[in-house]
């Protein structure tokens, strides 16, 4: 079984997919790829799902690899994916500010050096075609991470909170710590917190639903089960 939401792997392909979404004909579902961005569909028997908080883990060690040494340092030795999320995506904006003032320094030269020169010239110049006279296009480094990025952040720390708060209870059932509210709440603060836009109430529902139920297939394992971490109790500290 897969779900959409779910890090998964396909067939001999190492890397870090998740599920984007089912396709009804052959059992195929789509599939997004980490690095590339690439979107592609794939049979259901040829994906496997990797234990949660594993996934999480490999997200965090690929995002911290791409992180700029400088915003690594400020992880201060944090090990969590929020933490990794929120220097790489930092890292990205401080770079393109710093780009942003080197063209912006150096289109002033420009306008600077030319007007010292036609200052110092007394000779006509010849008229010159407009098209002549267009500025160069200045291209600038995006201050945003790329759209599949912040796709795969979202999942995984959605994927993080749901599984770090469910309990196997005396019954054998996997239920969530506290009320599906207080989760809720939790995974828009943590999604603000690292950098990514926070998703909407019916996707952070789904989601609770279908890891819960991927979970609970068949005799629920109490080691797949994270030891609840008591996050849920940290929000109201956390709001604003």
């Amino acid at each position: 079984m897969t779900y959409v939401g779910a890090f998964v792997t396909h067939g001999d392909d190492p890397e870090l997919y998740i599920v984007t979404g089912k396709v009804s004909a052959g059992a195929r579902v789509r599939i997004l790829k980490w690095g590339k961005g690439l979107v592609r569909t794939a049979k259901q028997k040829d994906v496997l799902v990797i234990p949660a908080l594993v996934a999480v883990e490999r997200l965090r060690v690929l995002i911290v690899a791409q992180t700029s040494k400088a915003n690594r340092d400020v992880l201060e030795g944090k090990e969590d994916l929020v933490a990794a999320a929120y220097a790489y995506i930092s890292s990205h904006e401080s770079a393109f500010h710093t780009a942003r003032m080197a063209s912006r320094t150096s289109l002033s030269a420009g306008r600077l050096d030319t007007s010292v020169a036609v200052k110092k010239s007394h000779k006509p110049q010849p008229a010159q075609h407009p098209k002549h006279l267009k500025p160069p296009v200045q291209s600038e480094p995006s201050s945003k991470i790329l759209p599949f990025e912040e796709d795969f952040i979202r999942e995984g720390v959605i994927t993080e909170m749901v599984t770090s708060n469910l309990v196997l209870t005396d019954a054998g059932q996997i239920e969530v710590l506290g009320t599906k509210v207080d989760l809720c709440r939790l995974i828009q603060i943590y999604c603000a917190t690292a950098g990514v836009s926070v998703p909407t109430k019916s996707l952070m529902l789904r989601r609770i639903r279908d890891i819960t139920t991927f979970l609970s297939q068949g005799d629920p394992d109490p080691t797949v089960i994270a030891t609840p971490r008591g996050l849920i109790f940290d929000i109201k500290g956390m709001e604003p």
